[in-house]
């Protein structure tokens, strides 16, 4: 992995600044701008009146009667400089730095040089580069270092100088007025002391300033040096199609082939690189052994992890391939380890990352092996070789003829595996199943490739294209070195992440015990959508396409779209887009967490959850909408020409969509009616339950299944009943007429009897059995009786009317059919006759 080299920074640090200024120069006052320019080039009044106002002004003197007092506090003042001035133990350290980082420099300078010499390929030139740009970054820390104690020294002289001056100028004020000779003698003793510490001040400015020079005079030949570089490597790209050395089947080729002097390069080599780690781990002691503790510590927590990990892979067959990383815990702790080696070793050297890159490889073979077909297998270990063969080939970049050689066997050893692997059986067997994996299906393709890119290297290098086949050689295998060592890593923290579920203090939570599989899924993606960036990241930044390809992206996105004063470009829609799309996400987030986890852990009034669900989520879309426009570079003062444009609107039409809009929020907030309350609207006709409350209607579903939209004014604004609003208890009534000649009190004792016998009547408020009245061929009673059993009310109704007719009947009560007089009068004969019929 390539970090940011100092060049990169130094700019980024000059952009910043130039923002700066651009942003003060904005802020300067348009009027003293204006004077400025009305006044030209000025007079020479004015020009010598601005030179006297630049001069330092003359020292004050002490006032004679305080001599003595600020005697005494100068003399602490001197203290506290010369404790500053004191040698600090983190800036001793800096004179030996320097002579390690001399000898390191020194060392790969030299190597360079001899590359250069040697007419070099595009790798070895990137390589060294990359050493070189690595010495930088350190070099430039030690100049930052020695930088910051050269302020502190000068500031402390500074004050000294403050001192020297005020007590010159007292002195002689002293001299003038003829003062005592105690007076004089006390300011002398000021001045002494004081020109003892700016002695030692002086001293320590001097060292600081010879170490400043011999830093600088370091960073100088290196960035001399990586210039050089750099132009050989342009040069290089500009003649990556041109030959640079004789084809193998030229006599050429092997004219120069001197045994002893390529074996007196490559011992130069192994030597300034096995040097430079050494020289870099011993500069780093405390980091190294940190990072042995860390390393450690992982192996022992993998370890005692492992066998929780077996119990759970029993209980659990389908957890078998996900915890099966950790059967190997020490390949574990090392993939980890060295994964954090760039954020530990910042500025290690290129052959310590090579280390490194083959420490990361052998873990990571270790751990596929548990995890890959075994199909798979033959590609994996030919990874492994090919990179250890490239290591190999970085050693001998002094001796091209041995460079040009191994990289021919490596080219014909990709061409077999890549030929042999995709006319295998057993992989097309893979390739066409129906369980196909996008790792099956991307290692065929990176085989197809493999042998093409193999091809083309091994032909260029025969021929003499030593750039072109370098080139190509490295954008075949580097990838696949990067995805390898991505995908073991996806699944460690796969791994990781399922033990995690799994165990305290996340298997408490509730959405973990209800939704692990969700949780776990969404993880193994995101993992995948991060290694897959990431891996385009590195691989960009390693040919040196991360530059090229971020100027055009921005160019593309930065275009922009201009109608009237509007101006629109992609990179605002995208903004705007992914912010809301965000905030639709956390929203979405915090809302699973809050019913999931909180909600449920809460004693909460009904609807109220709801209510903060809902409050929760347009509170985050109001605030990501106002980041995107934000971002986008409106102005909120514009909102004020909008919301004048939506009071016009309001007021031609809009008034019942922001009179639903107010009332949904009135919903929510007072809550009149929650979700999951029984509601009657005012016209009656509507009888069901609410199931949602939205931001300009709600929905209630009547107890025949329709769903009503109902827009939320009627809510607020017309009376609606709610039966549920503060308990779900509700009374039934019910009707009962009995024969005359029944007694009373036994009537209203059957129907008490089959009201408390009922188990969901409540036993309070009691059964209550009233004597109603007298009807036409009836006593009439009423039974009222109370029910928690709201949603199925009219079932416990139902069982009571059964119950009262068997009890009445088991009773001998009758109940009576009703009865009517019917009177017939003839007009006729003048004659009636009358008849009743019951």
């Amino acid at each position: 992995m390539r970090w940011a080299s100092p060049t990169d920074r130094f700019r980024l640090e000059l952009l910043a600044a130039g923002i700066v200024a651009l942003l003060a120069l904005s802020a300067w006052p348009v009027e003293a701008a204006e004077t400025a320019g009305t006044r030209g080039a000025g007079t020479g009044a004015a020009a010598t009146e601005a030179a006297s106002k630049s001069e330092p002004k003359p020292f004050d003197p002490i006032p004679l009667t305080d001599v003595a007092i600020r005697a005494e506090q100068a003399k602490l003042l001197l203290e506290d400089v010369q404790e500053a001035l004191r040698p600090k133990a983190e800036f001793e350290t800096v004179e030996t730095e320097i002579s390690q980082l001399s000898s390191r420099v020194n060392l790969q300078l030299k190597g360079a040089q001899e590359i250069i010499s040697a007419g070099p390929s595009l790798a070895t030139t990137e390589e060294y580069k990359l050493r070189l740009e690595g010495l930088r970054a350190e070099v430039g820390q030690l100049l930052q270092k020695t930088r910051v104690r050269s302020l502190e020294i000068e500031h402390q002289i500074e004050r000294i100088r403050q001192t020297q001056g005020e007590w010159a100028a007292t002195l002689a004020d002293a001299k003038a007025k003829d003062s005592p000779k105690e007076v004089v003698a006390a300011i002398g003793g000021v001045q002494a002391a004081a020109q003892q510490v700016m002695s030692q001040g002086r001293k320590r400015q001097g060292l600081v300033v010879r170490l400043e020079r011999r830093i600088a005079a370091l960073a100088g030949e290196l960035e001399r040096k990586v210039k050089l570089l750099d132009a050989t490597r342009l040069g290089l790209m500009g003649q990556i199609l041109e030959r640079d050395a004789p084809p193998f089947w030229s006599p050429q080729a092997y004219a120069s082939v001197d045994a002893g002097g390529m074996l007196e390069a490559v011992r130069s080599s192994q030597i300034r690189d096995w040097g430079a780690i050494r020289t870099f781990a011993a500069a780093n002691r405390g980091s190294v052994a940190l990072y042995a503790i860390v390393i450690t510590l992982l192996a022992v927590a993998m370890i005692s992890v492992r066998g929780r990990t077996r119990a759970l892979a029993t209980s659990e067959g389908t957890l078998g391939k996900v915890v099966a990383v950790f059967e190997s815990p020490i390949s574990m702790a090392l993939l980890i380890g060295v994964m954090l080696s760039n954020w530990i070793f910042p500025l290690m050297p290129q052959p310590m990352r090579h280390v490194l890159g083959a420490v990361f490889l052998i873990p990571a073979v270790l751990i596929l092996r548990r995890l890959l077909d075994r199909a798979l297998f033959p590609i994996m270990y030919a990874l492994v070789g090919f990179y250890f063969v490239d290591r190999v080939r970085d050693l001998l970049a002094p001796v091209p003829p041995l460079t040009r050689g191994l990289f021919l066997v490596e080219m014909t050893a990709l061409i077999a595996v890549a030929l042999w692997w995709t006319r295998s059986s057993h992989t097309q067997q893979l390739a066409s199943g129906s369980d196909r994996s996008p790792m099956v299906h991307a290692v065929v393709w990176g085989a197809r490739v493999a042998l093409i890119g193999g091809t083309l290297g091994f032909l260029a290098q025969v021929a003499g294209y030593g750039s072109l086949a370098d080139t190509v050689a490295g954008a075949t295998l580097f990838p696949a070195y990067v995805a390898l060592i991505l995908f073991a890593t996806k699944r460690v923290a796969e791994g990781m992440v399922a033990l995690a579920l799994r165990l305290r203090p996340l298997r408490l939570l509730g959405m973990v015990q209800r939704h692990r599989s969700l949780l776990e899924r969404r993880s193994f993606r995101f993992a995948g959508w991060v290694a897959a960036f990431y891996w385009a990241v590195v691989v960009l930044r390693e040919f040196e396409l991360s530059a090229p390809v971020a100027r055009a992206a921005t160019g593309m996105l930065e275009t922009e779209l201009k109608i009237g004063e509007l101006a629109i470009s992609l990179a605002d829609v995208l903004v705007l887009g992914l912010v809301i799309w965000a905030s639709f996400l956390i929203s979405r987030l915090l809302r699973f967490v809050l019913e999931e986890d909180v909600y449920t852990r809460l004693r909460l009034s009904k609807g109220m959850p709801y209510a903060t669900s809902t409050l929760a989520h347009y509170a985050i879309l109001v605030i990501g909408f106002g980041m995107a426009m934000a971002a986008v570079g409106i102005k909120f003062d514009r909102f004020l020409i909008l919301a004048g444009a939506f009071s016009v609107g309001i007021g031609f039409g809009l008034q019942n969509i922001v009179n639903n809009f107010v009332s949904g929020l009135i919903l929510l907030t007072e809550r009149p009616v929650d979700v999951g309350d029984s509601v009657t609207l005012s016209a009656g006709d509507v009888f069901g339950r609410v199931e949602r409350i939205g931001i300009r209607s709600s929905t209630v579903r009547t107890w025949q299944g329709a769903e009503v939209i109902v827009p939320n004014s009627a809510l607020i604004s017309e009376q609606v009943t709610n039966w549920t609003h503060s308990d779900h208890r509700r009374r039934i009534e019910i009707p009962v007429g009995v024969a005359y000649g029944s007694r009373p009190e036994r009537v209203m004792a059957v129907l008490l009897e089959v009201a408390k016998s009922h188990p969901q009547i409540l036993p309070g408020p009691e059964p209550e059995i009233l004597f109603t009245g007298f009807g036409d061929s009836s006593l009439d009673f009423e039974l009222r009786a109370w029910t928690n059993q709201f949603d199925s009310f009219l079932r416990v109704r139902s069982d009571l009317c059964v119950g009262i007719e068997a009890a009445l009947a088991e009773a001998g009560i009758t109940i009576p059919f009703p009865q009517r007089d019917l009177h017939i009068k003839t007009g006729d004969t003048g004659s009636s006759s009358e008849g009743s019929t019951s």
